[in-house]
């Protein structure tokens, strides 16, 4: 039988493909050797992690434990699998990149394929002797999917199979006899095959040279490679059961991990939202990114109008410095903002900042990592961190922790400017408020003088001082007297309202007899009523106590709701009626009540009744004037003194009772 090792390539024109690695085990370059070795396309290489893309779990465990132990320069035999599904044995030589500090940077390599065939084994086909070769048998390399060699006692991972007998037996997958023969040593080789793919050689080597094997020998290795393929197979599941073990112990690592951190960003984000100006803002970030990442060497950009960066936040060596603004350049903050896509350089940071036509800074981190705030459709700025003396100093994670943080301080950076805008329009319309009402002082005051001098010469006229007048002109002067009379009232209004607006109504604070305030408000009501069938009623009890008011403020309150109850009643009766109790607080206070038998309120139409400039009928076919005034003020007035007002009840048709309350100590913030 001719010598088998001629069907196998020579090893040195066999494909070789270079790689090279991240830091994190990502493949960054492959070669497009690998095309002709796989079938497989570079591109779909890179990006994948080198130690589980298209392997078995055999070569995994292999790859895990060099990573693990740091075994650098390694070589190792490991399985991939092809475009067309097939297993191909391959040897990996691995390299470590490290800095000047033995820090690890990175990885590369290459790989040599060892042998193509179909690795779907079928049964193991037994018989026959094999013819020995001539002359020494040259030591030929041989790796299957999971392949072992047994050469006497010593186990070989390399899987070499030295013999002539052991390669017709992994090419044939049959059990070849080789007897001892010219020098030749006996030889037994028996494939064998464990778990889904895993195969392997096992070769007995006798230096014997009169060894001529027997059918005992036979039945021995059979039993012994059906205990080693049953050992290897239980030895593959328990380490696929440890890998998953360790992935699932890695993935809850991993979740427990997530969940600290998102609690940490949430807990960070409802912060953020609390501050009110960005002063607060900035240096709450400084603080947390000094607990999450790193603060050494932070800067917080923001975009100015004028194509401006104001730098508000930034730091060496952990120490805050002063804020600064510069032109817009070219920059990292620029780039980050111009493409609103974050920046994550591990290393060779000079040469990757060229690259992306960004201007280098004096001094040139090692590593750098930067992400855009954006707010809507606008960037309003960038977060940077630069480490000036570890590559690899930022990765995925942090990106992904930078960026939730930056969305974060975006928004409430946004929610700043606008309840600063906010703050502007609230403060601009105060000031309208403010000039309205001084306005309406000073034209309610210009009004009046000649106004009372009008009221003042009808009633003169009328009295006849100047001379008699006739029936006709009594008429007239009587719509000049009422007519300037009912302006005087609006005005009075007005003055009180804007008086009030402006915080500058003041109470005259004396001791105020209730039952003589009622006396006189009734003999006035009487006055209104005179053309009407209303009977004028009060109930005042003799103990009524004096309470602490301002006695012309509480005249014009009560004289108002008995001026609107004589205004919507046409016939019935209005009454006033006293008492004393505690207020909700327990405080002891006054009520007092007006009611009447008038029009009645609807219910709708009740929440208008204590509003500026508010009636009940606001059309223009209204049968009762005024301005909407009257009982806005009162409400002031009433709360002024410490008491409340409101409506006790109303109902369409059978009328209504309004009522007011007085604290009989006065004002609780009254000057003493």
């Amino acid at each position: 039988m001719s010598d088998t090792s001629a069907e196998f390539e020579p090893l040195e024109t066999l494909p070789i493909w270079t790689w090279e690695c991240s830091n994190e085990g990502v493949y960054t370059v492959c070669s497009p050797e690998i095309s002709t070795c796989l079938g497989i396309s570079p591109d779909e290489v890179v990006g994948q992690n080198l130690r589980t893309y298209r392997l078995d779990s055999a070569s995994i465990n292999r790859l895990s434990e060099i990573f693990q132990q740091d075994a650098f320069p390694a070589e190792v035999d490991v399985s991939f699998l092809s475009a067309q599904n097939a297993w191909v044995p391959v040897r990996m030589h691995l390299f470590c990149r490290r800095d000047s500090s033995d820090a690890k940077t990175g990885y590369h390599g290459f790989n040599k394929v060892l042998a193509q065939f179909d690795h779907v084994l079928p049964e193991i086909e037994t018989g026959g002797y094999a013819e020995p070769t001539n002359g020494e048998p040259a030591p030929v390399t041989y790796t299957t999917v999971r392949g072992i060699s047994i050469i006497g006692e010593e186990i070989q991972t390399s899987t070499q199979i030295w013999s002539s007998a052991g390669q017709e037996s992994a090419l044939k997958r049959k059990i070849i006899f080789q007897s001892a023969h010219n020098k030749s040593p006996a030889v037994i080789a028996v494939p064998f095959y464990f778990g889904e793919h895993g195969a392997g050689i096992l070769e007995i080597i006798d230096e014997d040279t009169h060894r001529i094997w027997n059918e005992d020998d036979l039945l021995l290795v059979e039993d012994v490679v059906k205990q080693l393929a049953l050992t290897l197979e239980n030895v593959l599941l328990y380490n696929v059961a440890q890998q998953e073990l360790l992935q699932r112990t890695r993935a809850e690592e991993e979740i427990l991990r997530r969940n600290v951190e998102l609690a940490r960003l949430n807990q960070i984000g409802q912060e953020l939202r609390r501050l009110s100006t960005q002063e607060e803002i900035f240096r709450y970030v400084f603080d947390q990114m000094q607990q999450l990442i790193d603060n050494r060497n932070l800067i917080i950009s923001l975009y100015k109008e004028e194509n401006f960066l104001w730098i508000p936040v930034h730091s060496e060596g952990g120490v805050l410095l002063p804020p600064l603004e510069r032109a817009f350049g070219n920059g990292i903050p620029e780039y980050v903002l111009r493409t609103r896509n974050p920046l994550l350089i591990t290393s060779q940071a000079k040469a990757e900042l060229h690259n992306l036509g960004i201007q280098t800074p004096d001094t040139i981190p090692q590593s750098l990592l930067a992400v855009p705030m954006i707010t809507g459709e606008r960037a309003i700025g960038a977060i940077i961190l630069q480490d000036f003396e570890k590559e690899n100093a930022y990765n995925f994670i942090h990106l992904e922790l930078l960026s939730t943080i930056a969305t974060q301080v975006a928004a409430a950076l946004e929610n700043v400017s606008l309840l600063e805008k906010l703050q502007e329009s609230l403060n601009e319309l105060k000031e309208l408020d403010r000039l309205k009402s001084q306005f309406l002082a000073n034209m309610s005051h210009e009004l009046r003088n000649p106004l009372n001098s009008i009221i003042g010469f009808s009633r003169v006229i009328m009295k006849g001082i100047d001379g008699p007048v006739n029936e006709t002109q009594i008429q007239d002067l009587t719509a000049i007297y009422n007519s300037g009379q009912h302006l005087l009232n609006l005005i009075n209004d007005v003055l009180d309202l804007s008086k009030i607006e402006a915080g500058k109504m003041e109470l005259s604070i004396g001791e105020v007899n209730m039952a003589e305030v009622i006396e006189s408000v009734m003999s006035t009501a009487s006055g209104l009523i005179k053309d009407k069938p209303i009977t004028l009623v009060q109930k005042v009890p003799d103990d009524l106590p004096s309470i602490t008011a301002d006695a012309t403020r509480v005249r014009q309150v009560l004289l108002n709701l008995v001026s609107n109850a004589a205004k919507f009643t046409e016939q019935g009766e209005i009454t006033i009626e006293a008492a004393h109790g505690q207020s909700p607080e327990g405080v002891r206070e006054i009520i007092v009540w007006v009611t009447d038998t008038g029009a009645g309120i609807a219910q709708d139409d009740q929440k208008k009744l204590f509003q500026p400039f508010s009636q009940v009928d606001g059309s223009p076919t209204r049968k009762s004037g005024g301005t909407g005034l009257g009982l806005s003020i009162c409400k002031s007035l009433i709360e002024m003194h410490g008491g409340r007002i409101g409506i006790q009840w109303s109902e369409v048709g059978k009328g209504s009772s309004f009522y007011f309350t007085l604290p009989i100590a006065g004002p609780p913030n009254q000057k003493s």
